[in-house]
């Protein structure tokens, strides 16, 4: 049964809403319909006319896009005011190229200081962002390159490509709008800073079925819109109705540039992919009077009526997604930006991951490698055999938007963190369909045990499937052994060796494929890989057979509609069974076509009619080809070239309606302690949930210590752009001596000690840091009674306080059995002595001696001066004595659920931990302690303690 998700993105339903440095429009900011695009600039002397000609008299759009220098020009006040009062939007304000000279119209111009506030008060939601336009093409063209030593890890690729662009939104006012020429458009919206996400499709740039793809993906998963681009370049000119030019090697005139047909079903496609806006580049209008609409803008205006006479096309099926893994960086196998093939982050090569991708992918989109390579124009727009379905998530996709599909597909090289494989596994007993290659199934089911060993199978074997179906696989490969458990069901065997498995799991199933990455075992092809145009691009690694096949069983399940053979189509579901779909023919002859529903009876298909305006045009068909043999458009073909959509009526059946998000709130006042020394900024990109389980981070005062003002501030910016909470610890150096100290026994090292304590408190505010973890430490050997001590701890501590409260800092005193006092009533005792209103108690879980008080009875001495509890457990040696380990508190015994009753302070995850699967399992320790119930997984775990003899050999 295939499944459908009938919701449209809100913006304001997504956990990150919040927590973005910008607001991000809904479609009600866009009137609940799809906008078009138009004018790219607004000239200093005829802007208004030009307002009123792009906008009313020929009706092409609401939104202008201008050039960045129109917030240096003197009539920007009257350009916003017009703005405001038509209704309009200010879009992608572009032109920006860092590093070039400004007296280039492509330049590092930047905006005016305070301007970005500006156009936020002035036009609220409705000023788009300036453009991040074709930079991520352009990072792999240029700094990419330019790395030497180049990065050997994905993690440093990203950490690189990561600074390129936090620097250039930095430069630009971080309220962006990203117009991608690839496909790392995930890691712009991951930022928070962006407004809206989108692609220049044709031009000498990718399929523009991949880059959507990845757009509604990236959408989906952090909760920003989406808008569609098609442009009139190509790889050797631009298509202009007016004189001729010539620009170094590229020409323009009516049969330059892309196609009209071209740019007629990227503006449809873009339409039922839900973009909340479309529009091409330009070429709308005659360059002077008496101005008309050329073909290029008849087009718009066309679609314009359209969709002012039809209004929505009801939601997009996408019931499948790709999953990739977040540091991937993943791109197509060749592209404009680069003349090397088969790299990923511009400069790594493919590994099998991103072979398995590739092969996914063309799987899905024949051909789609071939974009812009070709005169031609194939590859552009690809044949759908499954209809344009899919979209491509990174690993980071919380549950809740994984729910929003009926069928995930592994689609790459995932690192199989716990939370991964908890996250697929709830997938799948939810009713979801997972397909996975072997290297991927490593620990995903409990009962499954897939142990990395690998037979080798020669080229020529057969593949038997059990609906007796056979092939012969042409290259040899390799099937990963597993143990599969009772109830698997073989689907395809090779000789005595399973090749695929379907697994129930829950209300769901996993169909397992045993080849590692679904490819062959050696390369079809070494040495120099030709990348020429109009020349087919060779593949080292295609997928096998009976992956294809399996994979393709796995999509058709998805399918609503079918419409022959060598088409592409979308669908759209508006209502119950109304259906609106778009089919395409993307070659230059005609094809058959024929609407078969799995869906339901077919009640009724109605053509909705288009504007036709481009056919007989000048420059309808690509230069050098005329069109003949494309045919004509009827009751049982498609011409060449042609888009057409059809309202369809069907008695909806076996279609699963998948509910509406229900995302969790973001964490509050959940921090991670971070003990590396590596900065914040990277500890963070390095675990790309953090959000999901934290609001901020624990550091230790060192850290500050060792940085001066200005890398603080520079650090400062990002942090509070994420709404990272920071807490300063303090407490492991106050230890009398060689540390800190709180006693004035010995003047210099107290005078030094305040001093080192001062410096850190001022510089916690330019991080942000409202807090910070202090405790006592033993007193003198000599000369020091234990009542001189209490005293001075009191004085101490209190004009710490005062000192703190300077700087807008509480202090948080926690227990500590090691350093000084005998029990948690003690140091609330010397709390209350204080009696400063920034003075709060901290519980440390793992400083609670066994026979001491329980945590519930500390909580009830506590009361309101409960500022934070912090999250380990201590280790016990084999006479059973304790020890300070600071181990993970999953699996140590310690009862948290008393915790519950704890009031909101700051939890801090407190532990020294190997690696975020420790840290992820704590997470879900204080998870289910909080929420009064703990997982099979934890339960599973329970009673356990930390002994050192448990290491022994």
């Amino acid at each position: 049964m295939a499944s459908h998700f009938p919701h449209l993105l809100d913006p304001r339903t997504h956990p990150d809403d919040s927590r973005r440095c910008v607001r991000v429009p809904t479609w009600e900011t866009f009137e609940h319909t799809t906008q078009f695009i138009t004018l790219r600039d607004l000239a200093q002397t005829s802007w208004r006319e030009d307002l009123e000609r792009y906008t009313e008299e020929f009706k092409l759009g609401r939104i202008v896009w201008p050039l960045l220098n129109l917030l240096h020009c003197g009539h920007l006040a009257q350009v916003l005011e017009e703005i405001r009062r038509r209704g309009l939007y200010l879009f992608d304000l572009w032109s920006y190229v860092p590093g070039s000279p400004l007296e280039a119209q492509w330049s590092n111009i930047t905006p005016p200081p305070g301007m970005v506030r500006h156009l936020r008060r002035t036009l609220g939601d409705r000023f788009l962002g300036i453009d991040n336009g074709e930079q991520d093409g352009r990072y792999i063209w240029t700094t990419a390159e330019q790395q030497c030593p180049r990065a050997q890890s994905r993690f440093a690729q990203y950490l690189s490509f990561q600074r390129h662009f936090q620097k250039l939104c930095d430069e630009l006012g971080n309220h962006m709008t990203a117009l991608s020429s690839l496909t790392l458009g995930h890691y712009f919206l991951k930022e928070g800073n962006h407004v809206l996400l989108g692609a220049e499709t044709a031009q000498a740039l990718p399929n523009s079925q991949l880059y959507y793809a990845f757009i509604r993906g990236a959408g989906k998963q952090y909760g920003v819109h989406w808008f569609g681009n098609a442009s009139v370049f190509n790889r050797w000119g631009w298509k202009d109705y007016g004189p001729p030019r010539r620009d170094g090697r590229y020409r323009s005139g009516p049969e330059e540039g892309s196609s009209l047909n071209l740019l007629k079903r990227l503006l449809y496609t873009h339409y039922l992919y839900n973009c909340v806006a479309v529009g091409f580049e330009s070429g709308w209008l005659t360059e002077s009077p008496p101005y008309a609409l050329t073909p290029v803008g008849e087009i718009q205006r066309g679609a314009v009526e359209f969709v002012a006479r039809h209004g929505q096309p009801g939601v997009m099926h996408t019931p499948a997604a790709l999953l990739l893994d977040f540091f991937s960086g993943w791109v197509p196998p060749r592209h404009l930006y680069t003349p090397y093939v088969y790299q990923v982050w511009g400069g790594m090569p493919y590994e099998a991951g991103d072979y398995l991708t590739h092969g996914v992918l063309s799987l899905l989109l024949p051909g789609y490698q071939d974009a812009s390579y070709f005169h031609d124009e194939r590859g552009f727009l690809s044949a759908t055999p499954f209809g344009d379905m899919t979209d491509c998530l990174l690993s980071d996709a919380p549950l809740w938007v994984l729910r929003q599909y009926g069928l995930v597909a592994a689609a790459g090289a995932l690192t199989m963190t716990r939370e991964l494989g908890d996250k697929l596994r709830a997938f799948v007993a939810g009713g979801g369909h997972l397909v996975v290659t072997a290297a991927n199934a490593r620990g995903l089911l409990p009962e499954l045990t897939v142990d990395g060993s690998e037979d080798r199978v020669e080229a020529g074997a057969a593949i038997a499937w059990s609906d007796g179906a056979e092939e012969v696989e042409e290259h040899a490969f390799a099937l990963c052994r597993a143990a599969l458990p009772a109830g698997a069901e073989v689907l395809a065997t090779c000789g005595e060796l399973p090749c695929v498995v379907r697994l129930a799991h829950g209300a769901g199933q996993v169909t397992l494929l045993l080849s590692p990455y679904g490819l062959p075992a050696e390369a079809q092809h070494t040495g120099p890989i030709e990348n020429a145009e109009d020349k087919p691009l060779a593949c080292p690694f295609e997928l096998l057979r009976h992956v294809r096949r399996a994979l393709a069983a796995a999509f058709a399940a998805e399918q609503l509609f079918t419409v022959g053979a060598g088409l592409g189509f979308i669908t759209c579901r508006r209502a119950a069974g109304d259906y609106l779909l778009a089919l395409y023919n993307n070659g230059q002859r005609a094809l058959p076509w024929r609407i078969a529903s799995g869906c339901g009876t077919i009640r009724s298909v109605q053509e909705l009619e288009l504007d036709r305006s481009e056919q007989g045009a000048v420059g309808q068909w690509p230069k050098g080809h005329d069109g003949t043999g494309a045919g004509s458009s009827d009751a049982d073909t498609i011409a060449g070239g042609d888009i057409r959509l059809f309202a369809v009526s069907v008695e909806e059946q076996a279609v699963t309606l998948l509910p509406a998000p229900q995302p969790p709130p973001r964490p509050r006042n959940h921090l991670l302690a971070l003990r590396t020394g590596a900065a914040v900024q990277q500890e963070i990109l390095r675990r790309p949930t953090f959000f999901e389980h934290f609001d901020g981070v624990k550091l230790e005062w060192s850290y500050l210590r060792d940085r001066d003002a200005s890398q603080l501030r520079r650090e400062r910016d990002w942090l509070a752009r994420q709404q990272v909470r920071a807490v300063v610890d303090f407490s492991h150096d106050l230890n009398l001596f060689p540390g800190l100290t709180l006693l004035d026994s010995y003047p210099p090292h107290f005078s030094a000690s305040v001093a080192a304590i001062d410096d850190v408190l001022a510089k916690m505010r330019l991080c942000g840091a409202r807090d910070a973890i202090f405790a006592i430490h033993r007193k003198p050997e000599n000369h020091w009674s234990d009542e001189r001590a209490r005293t001075e701890f009191t004085t101490r501590i209190g004009e710490f306080c005062r000192r703190a409260a300077d700087h807008g800092v509480t202090l948080h005193l926690q227990t500590d059995h090691w350093k000084r006092l005998p029990d948690c009533a003690a140091l609330l005792d010397l709390i209350a002595a204080i009696d400063e209103p920034n003075l709060r108690y901290a519980l440390n879980v793992g400083h609670l001696w066994p026979d001491a008080e329980p945590p519930a009875a500390v909580l009830e001495l506590a009361g309101e001066r409960l500022g934070a509890v912090l999250l380990c457990a201590p280790r016990f040696d084999l006479a059973g004595q304790i020890y300070d380990a600071h181990l993970p508190v999953h699996g140590s015994g310690i009862d948290l659920a008393a915790l519950a009753g704890a009031g909101d302070p700051l939890f801090i995850f407190d532990a020294i931990y190997p690696d975020w699967d420790a840290e992820y399992l704590d997470v879900q320790a204080l998870s289910a302690a909080l929420g009064g119930a703990g997982s099979p997984l934890l339960q599973a775990n329970a009673g356990q303690i930390h002994r050192v003899d448990s290491e022994l050999p």
